[in-house]
């Protein structure tokens, strides 16, 4: 019998199982703007930014205009957040913040398809 509960549960798993882990790597984080390297078919990204300083270690874009230091989204050590669809993932890019600077930082990208 399909009750309003069980389709549901449906439609968790199957989101649950929509993707497939394809690729991991580490981007040190420079003071020069940086891409991914994007398995072939990824469509998900989920990212964590570890960082020796405190405060906003870097800034990112995911849309056509470069990334400054002081103009971009935010972010900080243990920051975690994910980029969706192969548009945004081909147009990511990162940067050290000024203030980010002397610190290391290196963002974690586990890719999925």
């Amino acid at each position: 019998m399909n009750t309003p509960e069980s389709y549901l549960k449906k439609i968790k798993q199957a989101a649950i199982n929509s993707f497939k882990a394809c690729g991991y790597e580490a981007i040190t984080v420079s003071t020069s703007v940086q891409r991914l390297t994007i398995p072939v078919d990824s469509k998900y990204a989920l990212m964590k930014l570890v960082s020796s300083g405190a405060g906003n270690a870097a800034n990112y874009l995911e849309f056509g205009l470069p990334v400054t230091a002081s103009a971009g989204m935010p972010i900080s050590d243990g920051t975690v957040f994910d980029v969706t669809d192969t548009q945004n993932l081909a147009s990511f890019n990162i940067i050290k913040t000024t203030a980010g600077a002397a610190f290391t930082t290196i963002l974690h990208v586990q890719y999925y398809k």
